[in-house]
């Protein structure tokens, strides 16, 4: 990793490297199957359900800051929305699939991230505060990776 970005989806590479075969694969299986209710399912389609989730559990506050244009849609609603997003899950072999593929990719970066653990700590140190966190990584890597393959 000589580059100042810490291409996370190399480190995944060194132990996989029929990943993004893996990848496009999924996207395939995916493209096979229709969602039995695309108005909830169009929000996993470009981001990884554990986000969507997260994301409408956010603080009031933080959840206007991501999605300005659904600011009128109160806490309450919004549980009630992530109950809709895991019945729905539950029902829908697309997005079912969805969230194993999605649980699957987190779990491989995780154990990633945590095998390099000390060169990615190492390369932080050396490119200073200006690099994305762990956290914004993680929630834009598989989009990422995607775009690789």
């Amino acid at each position: 990793m000589d580059s100042d970005i810490i291409n996370v989806f190399d480190l995944m590479q060194r132990k996989e490297s029929d990943l993004p075969t893996r990848l496009a694969s999924q996207e395939e299986a995916l493209d096979e199957l229709t969602c039995t209710e695309p108005r909830l399912g169009r929000w996993f389609e470009e981001n990884t359900v554990s986000y969507v989730l997260a994301a409408f559990n956010l603080s009031d506050e933080d959840f206007v800051e991501v999605f300005p244009d659904l600011k009128h849609i109160s806490a309450v609603q919004r549980q009630n929305i992530i109950q809709a997003f895991v019945d729905h899950i539950e029902r829908c072999p697309k997005c079912y699939r969805k969230r194993s593929f999605d649980l699957e990719f987190e779990g491989r970066l995780e154990s990633a991230l945590q095998e390099n653990r000390e060169e990615l700590l190492a390369k932080l140190d050396q490119s200073g505060a200006d690099e994305p966190s762990e956290e914004e990584h993680v929630i834009y890597a598989k989009a990422r990776f995607a775009h690789n393959s």
